[in-house]
């Protein structure tokens, strides 16, 4: 949580400078192998979700949020086919300035 808070933070932040261009905040999930091989990539959609929910109770606007998941198979960290992979069953938050993603 306490990166959820950072990430919140550096959003206001950016948003609070005078010429600040619009801030978005694109939150990608992830499956490692082992979740992969069992169909269940939907986790990654819900971890993203999971942490997009927590931004906006921190006050965020749900438009300023676009969760997404890792398309495909291809791992965050290399691992084995099929094998549990911790560092694949992640969520990655990038905040960048302009317009707004238009999908993934």
């Amino acid at each position: 949580m306490s990166v959820v808070r950072d990430t919140k933070a550096y959003f206001d932040g950016a948003r609070a400078e005078p010429n600040s261009r619009n801030m978005w905040c694109h939150i990608m999930g992830g499956v490692d192998g082992a979740e992969f091989s069992k169909g269940l990539q939907r986790l990654a959609l819900e971890r993203a979700t999971s942490v997009a929910r927590a931004l906006e109770t921190l006050g965020l606007a749900p438009g300023d949020c676009f969760p997404t998941r890792l398309a495909g198979p291809t791992p965050f960290v290399p691992s084995q086919p099929g094998k549990a992979e911790d560092f694949n069953r992640v969520v990655v938050i990038t905040l960048y300035p302009g317009m707004a993603p238009i999908g993934n």
